[in-house]
């Protein structure tokens, strides 16, 4: 898969700053990573671009994402199998599919045993909810 930056079995990484403009794929993946912390980001791409998750993580911990905008055709932060202790924290999310995971749905706060979703999260509107889907 084409993506802008890729972190691949990493740890203590912060990135702060980063503007990531009409990515192919996927702008940030994270894949088997421990103690990520990505901060007022700006991540966009065309409304109509199929395709372009804003942050994909799977297999990884102790992942932060915060004080960011994330504007994409399609998930602003997908969570792939194997993530945990995560932490998402004001994220002005949308017009895309919002925040979505494998095996559970859920609207607007909801605190997942190792995940946190915080309720000053904002989706944009298009969509009005943060849901996670189950991958078949």
């Amino acid at each position: 898969m084409l993506q802008s930056i890729s972190f691949v079995a990493s740890s203590n990484i912060m990135v702060s700053g980063l503007t990531s403009i009409n990515s192919q794929m996927f702008h940030i993946s994270i894949d088997h990573c421990h103690n990520i912390t990505l901060e007022n980001m700006k991540i966009s791409a065309p409304s109509w671009s199929p395709n372009t998750d804003g942050i994909h993580m799977q297999s990884s911990t102790g992942i932060s994402i915060t004080n960011s905008m994330i504007q994409t055709g399609d998930d602003c932060i997908s969570i792939g199998p194997g993530s945990k202790n995560l932490r998402i924290h004001r994220i002005a999310c949308g017009p895309g599919h919002g925040i979505r995971s494998i095996d559970f749905h859920f609207n607007f706060f909801y605190i997942f045993p190792d995940w946190l979703i915080h309720n000053e999260t904002k989706l944009l509107p298009k969509e009005k909810t943060i849901f996670l889907l189950t991958y078949l």
